[in-house]
């Protein structure tokens, strides 16, 4: 069960049958994930839509506008509002999602498994045209932030070394094959990465480092 607080008062939603996995905001809407459903409730506690999903490992990621729903260890997503679901789609060439990111122009990047490199990293647009496709050849893109213009992407991947797990931070430019730059970490795996203004917050299971994308140096 979901409780739901206001100025005014508080009331309860129950979600019968259905685990709630995690609750994400936006647009004066909160979004309740649940192993069965996506629900959108408006300030007044009141579900304005929902959507049944068939998904094993649902997971949500949101940014100021739109919201993705999809599918770890599977193809499927799906893009909505708080006005309903604007898309469903599959991964390119149908492969396993990993790690998803939206940001206020609709559009996504997905990381998803490969059958030629270690993972992918791909730019979406919202309507589901592939934009941009980069192949990530040692290590497995775990986490992923999109800028506000779509042009860059910062990712988290996680590799080894010597036996030792290594982190490695890249940023991506969609005009260019090649990571504009990229920062190694060993001996720790990163969790979250994340577009902070022009700089990337990369967090990690003991640490935060802040990057500076002009020049990718180490700022804290």
């Amino acid at each position: 069960n979901l409780f739901y607080s206001s100025a005014s008062d508080g009331k309860g939603l129950s979600f019968t049958g259905n685990d709630i996995i995690t609750v994400e905001s936006f647009s004066s809407r909160m979004f309740v994930l649940t192993e069965k459903l996506l629900a959108a409730v408006d300030t007044n506690g009141e579900i304005k839509y929902s959507k049944v999903h068939n998904y094993l490992s649902p997971a949500i990621k949101v940014s100021g506008k739109y919201g993705i729903i999809f599918n770890r260890n599977s193809h499927e997503y799906m893009i909505f509002t708080k006005r309903g679901i604007i898309f469903e789609g599959k991964s390119v060439d149908e492969n396993d999602i990993i790690a998803a990111a939206i940001n206020n122009r609709g559009d996504i990047a997905l990381a998803t498994k490969s059958d030629t490199s270690a993972s992918r990293v791909y730019l979406i647009s919202k309507d589901g045209e592939c934009k941009y496709i980069w192949a990530c050849g040692e290590e497995y893109a775990v986490t992923l932030d999109l800028y506000s213009n779509s042009k860059k992407i910062a990712v988290g991947a996680l590799g080894a070394k010597d036996g030792e797990i290594m982190s490695k931070t890249y940023l991506l430019d969609i005009y260019s094959d090649k990571a504009q730059c990229e920062f190694t970490h060993e001996g720790d795996g990163i969790t979250d990465i994340k577009f902070l203004g022009k700089d990337i917050v990369s967090v990690f299971s003991k640490e935060r480092i802040t990057l500076s994308t002009f020049g990718f140096g180490v700022k804290q």
